[in-house]
């Protein structure tokens, strides 16, 4: 079996079901960007926005659908929380973690929650923020594919966030596959933090696929930060698309310090 094939095999055993998200019209969706990415494989230095980034080794790699966390990982998870005060998420292996997690007191007109809960309780707007199987490279619809939650913030018209949200993606045991989806909605004049950060936890040569899809309406305002701390051997493949409408403000910082290939790309749009 060739890698993409591999590939497809682990996208068709993490279809809902087996994870957070429930089967409904991302059944479709994401059966079109298992379509693409079985057609496109990928991508390869030949692409033009790839011409500096070569996957050919992570392609012939296999990794843990379903990986147990290593031991310690609750230890782990506390000290990178210390004595922050914010809305905590914590997601290992692509699962939401809540005995790790405490999202605490919102102000009304605020959601913070995972994307299965919402896909629960807010599908319309689910749908709407998700995307497509079109969206980004083949990279991110094997993202559309393969992931089950992930954390989705609402924030409604005029309402600020006082401490920031702060969503912990751990890859923990030996070649985990994390995959999550971020989704947050700023309606206008909202204002908050959103903090990504993304560790590893004796997780050896593990593949991190994240994306985070956004919209700042007008003269909201929001700043993200990702931190990626993921063991040496990692793999990170990221992607952040967001929608700006007028007036609003989008601040954005990317900083890096593992990995041993990690590439996130940026895009907005007006």
């Amino acid at each position: 079996m060739n890698a993409v094939a591999n590939w497809i095999q682990s996208a068709v055993q993490a279809q809902p079901g087996s994870g957070g998200l429930p089967a409904t019209w991302l059944d479709a969706v994401r059966s079109q960007a298992l379509q693409r990415f079985a057609a496109e494989g990928w991508p390869t230095t030949r692409l033009e926005g790839w011409r500096h980034t070569s996957l050919a080794t992570l392609g012939t790699l296999s990794f843990n659908t379903v990986s147990a966390p290593a031991q310690g990982l609750a230890d782990r998870v506390q000290a990178v929380r210390g004595q922050e005060q914010a809305h905590w998420l914590v997601f290992v292996n692509g699962c939401f973690v809540p005995e790790l997690s405490a999202v605490g007191t919102l102000p009304q007109g605020a959601t913070v929650c995972t994307l299965a809960h919402a896909q629960a309780t807010q599908p319309d707007l689910v749908q709407q923020l998700f995307g497509h199987a079109e969206q980004g490279s083949a990279v991110q619809s094997l993202n559309t594919a393969l992931a089950t939650d992930g954390a989705f913030i609402h924030v409604r018209a005029g309402v600020s966030l006082e401490h920031p949200v702060h969503v912990l993606h751990v890859a923990s045991g030996e070649a985990a596959l994390n995959v999550s989806r971020t989704l947050f909605l700023a309606e206008t004049g909202a204002r908050f933090t959103l903090v990504e950060q993304f560790i590893g936890h004796e997780s050896g040569a593990s593949l991190t696929s994240t994306v985070t899809l956004g919209t700042v309406q007008a003269n909201a305002q929001v700043t993200h930060f990702k931190l990626q701390q993921e063991d040496d051997q990692a793999w990170h493949l990221g992607a952040l698309h967001v929608q700006q409408e007028k007036g609003s403000v989008f601040n954005q910082h990317a900083m890096s310090f593992g990995a041993r290939l990690a590439r996130h790309d940026i895009t907005t749009q007006f």
